[in-house]
Formats: structure tokens, sequence, C-alpha cells
């Protein structure tokens, strides 16, 4: 899988921006109506439940608190920025090949 991409439609008077990794919609003054984080990805962990690798110091997701690996990363899961570009009328992200294959 080396990349994905999605195609953005806007209402008229907006436009999509790169913005810190992720995306912001923009209004016609430059004002952020909508942001998106950089786009990232997680190992779920194994069948048993059990998540692998860890989660970098900062990350975002559920700490010890159950939470829904769907949804967020569960502590220790490895956590991946991915690569992302805006590409006229589409997002394109790149999925860390490594964390794919391990």
């Amino acid at each position: 899988l080396a990349e994905l991409t999605f195609d953005v439609v806007t209402s008229d008077g907006v436009r999509l921006e790169e913005q810190d990794g992720g995306f912001a919609v923009a209004d016609a003054a430059g004002g952020a109506v909508l942001t998106s984080p950089a786009p990232t990805m997680w190992d779920s962990g194994h069948a048993d439940g059990t998540a692998r690798g860890t989660t970098p110091p900062g990350a975002f997701g559920a700490g010890a608190h159950d939470v829904d690996p769907t949804l967020a990363p569960p502590p220790g899961a490895a956590v991946e920025v991915m690569a992302s570009e805006l590409r006229g009328d589409a997002v394109t992200v790149v999925p860390d090949a490594d964390l794919l294959s391990d």
C-alpha cells in the first residue's frame, strides 16, 4: 500500500490548505473554519488484545483507559505520523511501510 488519495469537495468561499502536517479549511479572509491534525496510524495490537511497540511520549491516545483501537491508539501501540500532501482537489497520505509490514 504505497499511498491513499481522497477527493476533497469544499463549499464556495472556503479552501483547503496544508497546516502543521495536517490540514485546515480557510474562509475567504484566511481564517481557519476547520482543522485536522496530521494523519496518524497505529498498530492496533495482537489478536489477544495486547498491543505491541511503544506509544511515543506526548502521542495522543487514551493512556491507561480502555480504548477502541479503531478510534485511537491503545496504550503501548506503535504510532506513526503519515506523510501527507494536498494535490489540487485531493489529499494523499502515505502509510508508514515499516509499520504496515510489522
